[in-house]
């Protein structure tokens, strides 16, 4: 039994655009990292700059001696970042001050590598 010449290119268009239609569902975080404060609230950050592995870690590690953070949970796909943390030590616009921190580069300029581009509070 012979298949039909158009029925290969027919089943790649449909994977491809089932991949694209269905993408949402299957986001697994880039990171997850757990800190040792308990937290009470989250946020979430769509953030410009979270674009693959290295980066979300860079990202995440600005915060490791930070108090208040109990966890943080980013998705390089979609630029996000989910923090959880106590709202007696650290606030979402703290939280923001320090991701957009200015690093000095090698030309002796600064610039920030992270920037919101959106926030959400459930």
């Amino acid at each position: 039994m012979r298949i039909p010449k158009i029925i290969i290119p027919i089943l790649v268009l449909l994977f491809i655009v089932g991949g694209y239609v269905f993408q949402s569902v299957f986001f697994f975080p880039t990171t997850e990292v757990a800190f040792s404060a308990q937290g009470d609230s989250t946020v979430e950050f769509i953030v410009d700059g979270i674009k693959c592995r290295g980066t979300a870690g860079f990202f995440t590690e600005m915060f490791q001696d930070t108090p208040g953070i109990e966890s943080i949970t980013t998705y390089a796909a979609n630029h996000r970042a989910i923090f959880v943390y106590n709202s007696s030590e650290i606030n979402p616009d703290r939280i923001k001050v320090i991701f957009e921190k200015e690093f000095r580069l090698q030309d002796g300029t600064f610039e920030a590598f992270f920037h919101e581009v959106e926030r959400r509070v459930p």
